[in-house]
């Protein structure tokens, strides 16, 4: 079915020039499902993405700014060219798959109190990643810092598990079942809203560079009486971490790492209690300052090169660490 009413497309790119083409190739063939209003926000690239999209796409609206502003406040810039009464916001290392935007417009429309509704993001050869995400609790926060250890006891494989049996327990990334079901927060790399929704509650918060702003809104949504919902038939594809080069089951990069870190303590400044900001920033400065002179320590058993960036990686380790407003 193809809604009368167009669809707003937001895209943000910092440096994906070719995911950006081969994402907004996927919407021009998808055309007979739009109609679209695409705006694609360029933060400051170099690698000539904006002219790319000038000459190849001139149909697309192209705002090109001259430094990065960040995920969150390049949204908001798209959201203003705007007056679709649904949009839709992809990652620009997606692709989106045949019926993808017709089954979440559908879910939209047969569920009044939805107010965003996130795809089934999937690798090159269809396995699943995570779409949907749980709201931070201390112990996800632990081992989110500890992501080698996640990895080596299979967590994600028990929850997954565990999660047929209690499925009331997991609202978060671990059930892979195609059921169409509320969650807490679905992935940002594609998730359509009701733009008066969002329109009503600001928008992202600017204090998001990149990384949690998407959790951030659905728990302010949620807050508000909107649902939020997961569509696992809608399937997009999604080269995750290319453009980031974050790695499944290791600490972030430091510069990826600090926006995280940026993020979260921002959530939990504004959404948890006192009690629980403490507890969740002195653990999070436990693991990282552990984690440096671990660091430091295995570089007095590597060789020169190693050592040097080992002992890197510890400084880095421990400054961000510092850099935690939460006392």
């Amino acid at each position: 079915m193809t809604h009368s009413s167009p669809l707003g497309v937001v895209i943000v790119s910092y440096n994906t020039c070719e995911f950006l083409r081969g994402s907004l190739l996927a919407l021009k063939r998808l055309s007979d499902e739009g109609p679209f209003d695409i705006v694609v926000v360029d933060n400051g690239s170099s690698d000539g993405s904006v002219q790319m999209v000038a000459n190849d796409f001139p149909e697309v609206r192209l705002i090109a700014l001259e430094e990065n502003l960040g995920f969150a406040q390049a949204n908001n810039r798209a959201v203003e060219k705007l007056s679709n009464p649904e949009i839709l916001f992809l990652n620009p290392d997606t692709v989106l798959t045949r019926g993808a935007i017709e089954k979440l417009r559908k879910l939209l429309d047969t569920h009044p109190a939805a107010a965003v509704a996130g795809g089934q993001l999937v690798i090159e050869n269809g396995d699943p990643q995570p779409s949907s995400f749980a709201f931070p609790t201390l112990w996800r926060e632990f081992w989110s810092y500890l992501p080698e250890l996640k990895g080596f006891f299979h967590v994600r494989a028990l929850a997954s598990r565990l999660s047929r049996i209690l499925p009331k327990l997991w609202r978060g990334s671990y059930r892979w079942d195609p059921e169409i079901r509320q969650v807490d927060s679905v992935a940002g790399a594609c998730m359509i809203i009701r733009a008066d929704a969002f329109r009503k509650l600001g928008g992202f918060r600017k204090e998001f560079f990149l990384y949690h702003e998407e959790l951030e809104l659905c728990y302010r949504l949620r807050q508000q009486g909107w649902e939020v919902w997961l569509e696992p038939r809608a399937r997009v594809l999604h080269y995750e971490g290319q453009a980031s080069g974050t790695r499944r089951f290791r600490l972030a990069p430091t510069h990826i790492l600090r926006y995280r870190l940026k993020g979260m303590d921002y959530f939990w400044s504004e959404h948890g209690s006192r009690f629980s900001y403490t507890v969740w920033g002195l653990m999070v400065r436990s693991i990282l300052r552990f984690r440096a002179i671990l660091c430091w320590s295995l570089g007095l058993l590597t060789s020169r090169d190693k050592r040097k960036r080992l002992r890197q990686r510890s400084a880095d380790l421990w400054q961000i660490a510092g850099e935690l407003k939460s006392k």
